[in-house]
């Protein structure tokens, strides 16, 4: 009964309402719907492409597994001495063999680059290297007795082979570089060789002013020559050159003159005992004459900076003209200098402001009283800025009567004769003849 109630109670708009809820929850439902469907969708596509990469993967894994198998078995083409006619049908063969080589490697270049994220880029770089240095040692001039220097000079694919060697930064590196590579002892000994070579060459045109970097490969390099077993007068000539360039370098960096002897003397023996001649040792008496130059500018800058300093902080204008004239002289230009310049300007700036109001306020004077004499007018000046009246406008302060102590009365706590009635009176009225 109250169900019927109620329904009675209902108007025709209540049900277009009614209806149009449930329509609105309708399409809602169906959206959530959609939203779903196109998320299993997307979920769908990203498990077949994570299988069909991880096919391409495992076909790639084998692919590289059977060329490196085919590598293995397949005999070293060998080149043919001059005067043989090779028939037309061998040739022919022998071409699309090479053919099938270099579509061979490029798939073989792909499936690296699709491996490179699986098994490690390391890896695949070791395989290169080893592949390519047996390919070099099968088709090209190499021999059990040709020298690797032959080798580089007239085979440009050996380059790239070469390139993890030399651009090796230490002993440790190096020996896994090679042993990855699977470098041979005198492939080995060749890039430590050239490394030594570069290094030392770089750190003698550097001379004195070689680089921390610098000075460290030819070091590391000296190192890693050892640990091959290089010739002994080669590592020998590259220690040599090293400590040379120290002792240069001590020379050259001396903060001091007492460590810029030490340093001379030092290189002086080790020039000598290392079989030096004059030549040596007039190059090191130049880089210390040098090395006094920079010593006497760093010390004579020093000693400019200080001045200039100290006379910034006492605001005292004849010091900061002698300390900049000290400066000028010995061509020095810093920030320093440029603070200490910029305090006389403001110096020069506020003396003639002061000056102008002076004559400004000696002209009141001379106005309010003309009979006054030069010693009178010198007078009352002095006596007036005693109590700090130094311009027309302090004047106009001391005389008003909403001051808290008048003229006078400020001239008497001083000590000081005040003035008369006329002389106040002719102060007024110059005041007023101003305004």
């Amino acid at each position: 009964m109250q169900n019927d109630t109620e329904q009675g109670d209902w108007q025709p708009g209540d049900f277009k309402q009614a209806a149009d809820r449930i329509l609105a929850r309708i399409e809602a439902l169906e959206t959530r719907e959609n939203a779903r469907a196109a998320r299993l969708d997307v979920l769908e596509k990203k498990e077949a492409a994570r299988e069909a990469a991880e096919a391409s993967i495992c076909y790639a894994e084998d692919e590289v597994r059977d060329l490196d198998d085919d590598a293995e078995v397949s005999p070293p083409r060998r080149v043919l001495p001059r005067g043989i006619v090779v028939p037309p049908a061998v040739q022919a063969g022998l071409d699309r063999l090479d053919v099938e080589a270099r579509r061979l490697t490029k798939r073989l270049d792909s499936l690296e680059t699709l491996l490179a994220t699986v098994v490690g880029a390391e890896r695949l770089a070791a395989h290169r290297h080893r592949t390519d240095f047996e390919i070099i040692k099968q088709t090209s001039k190499w021999t059990n007795t040709a020298s690797i220097k032959h080798l580089v000079d007239n085979d440009k694919g050996v380059t790239r082979t070469l390139l993890p060697l030399l651009t090796s930064r230490s002993a440790v590196t190096l020996q896994i570089a090679l042993g990855q590579a699977g470098y041979c002892q005198e492939l080995q000994c060749f890039g430590a060789r050239e490394r030594l070579f570069h290094a030392g060459a770089a750190v003698v045109a550097a001379g004195a002013e070689a680089t921390e970097e610098q000075v460290k490969e030819l070091d590391d390099a000296a190192d890693t020559a050892r640990c091959w077993n290089i010739d002994n007068a080669l590592v020998s000539d590259g220690l040599r050159t090293l400590a040379t360039v120290q002792a240069k370098r001590a020379i050259f960096n001396a903060t001091s003159d007492e460590a810029l002897n030490a340093a001379l003397i030092q290189a002086r023996r080790q020039s000598r005992s290392g079989g030096g001649d004059a030549h040596d040792i007039d190059e090191l008496n130049d880089l210390a004459a040098k090395a006094r130059q920079r010593l006497s500018r760093v010390e004579i800058t020093a000693e400019v900076e200080h001045r200039l300093m100290v006379a910034t902080r006492w605001n005292d204008k004849d010091k900061l003209l002698k300390a900049i004239k000290f400066a000028e002289d010995h061509h020095h230009s810093s920030k320093q200098l440029d603070k200490a310049r910029e305090k006389i300007r403001e110096s020069e700036q506020l003396e003639a402001r002061n000056k102008e109001k002076a004559e400004a306020f000696r002209k009141f004077l001379v106005d309010a009283k003309p009979q006054w004499y030069k010693q009178d007018l010198e007078a009352a000046t002095n006596k007036l800025a005693t109590i700090g009246v130094c311009s027309v406008e302090d004047m106009a302060m001391a005389l008003d009567e909403a001051a808290s102590r008048h003229l006078n009365d400020r001239l008497r706590d001083k000590g000081l004769r005040a003035f008369s009635d006329e002389t106040l009176a002719a102060f007024e009225a110059a005041l007023n003849i101003g305004a």
